[in-house]
């Protein structure tokens, strides 16, 4: 199978599970009691175990791109080189999905993701992780590692300079110490904290984004103002992003993918001054 194009989510934060409580009836009338055990689960229930066809998987997946992950703060899009083994009620998964571009909100804060895969070799429930997003300020550069399998990942908090651990996070997104925060920016950390633990948040980027039709939606805080930059495919292969500065100046930038880690991108500045780059990324 060969994916031209996919929108995917992550799992909503699961809810409080409510107390259950042991019940114990007494003096419950024969009858009542002869009845409920006709129709009880327990009763019913039929032999799952055993899918009702004996159907054994033997495809591959492939997409080169355009596989977006979004909610929960993430704007991803991934290339996915996937075989599906084993049976229906017992599937396998080996390969990997690669990231092409993505970004991370925390607290209203910007992350780019630098380094993302997700690694296949057997059950989907043990896949491996291993995601690195950062963020620059002007006096600090953090990074958070996201390791592990996708039902326990692991969180990891780097900074230059270095900085401890519980400290990072409340530098980089209000630039100061967790005692000095704000009982506003206290509840933004909580918030933030939250999300990465996997519950489930609103996403006004992403309604926007779907509200206007593009492919990407950016709005980020930089020293010239706020930056507004919304994309979208022109093809499969060429990406056409239109940006407007804090300066009220329009910045273009057209993306050529030659090959799946080949780009050209080719900009334009508002002084009419033009930049052709290449790209090429090798993972080892």
């Amino acid at each position: 199978l060969r994916i031209q194009r996919a929108e995917l989510e992550p799992p909503a934060g699961a809810a409080a599970a409510s107390p259950q409580l042991d019940v114990i009836e007494i003096n419950v009338p024969p009858r009542l009691a002869a009845r409920r055990a006709e129709t009880a689960p327990e009763a019913q229930a039929e032999d799952e175990s055993a899918p009702a066809y004996p159907v054994t998987l033997a495809v591959r997946v492939r997409a080169p791109g355009l596989v977006f992950l979004r909610g929960r703060g993430l704007d991803t899009e991934w290339s996915v080189d996937l075989t599906a083994a084993g049976t229906v009620s017992a599937p396998t998964l080996v390969g990997e999905a690669r990231l092409v571009r993505g970004s991370f909100d925390l607290a209203s804060r910007r992350f780019d993701i630098d380094e993302g895969v997700v690694r296949f070799d057997g059950s989907p429930e043990n896949a491996q992780i291993d995601v690195v997003a950062v963020r620059d300020t002007p006096d600090l550069t953090a990074r958070v590692a996201v390791t592990g399998t996708v039902t326990e990942p692991e969180l990891q908090f780097s900074s230059t300079p270095a900085l401890p651990e519980d400290e990072i996070l409340p530098q980089i997104l209000f630039g100061r110490s967790v005692e000095d925060l704000s009982a506003l920016e206290a509840a933004q950390l909580a918030g933030g904290l939250a999300q990465l633990a996997g519950r489930s948040a609103f996403d006004l980027a992403g309604a926007a984004r779907t509200l206007v039709g593009l492919d990407r939606l950016d709005v980020r805080d930089t020293d010239e103002g706020v930056r507004v930059a919304g994309g979208k495919y022109l093809t499969r292969n060429v990406y056409l992003e239109v940006a407007r500065t804090g300066r009220g100046e329009t910045e273009t930038a057209i993306e050529w993918r030659v090959r799946p880690r080949f780009y050209v991108i080719s900009a334009f500045a508002p002084e009419g001054d033009r930049r052709l780059s290449v790209r090429w990324r090798r993972e080892y």
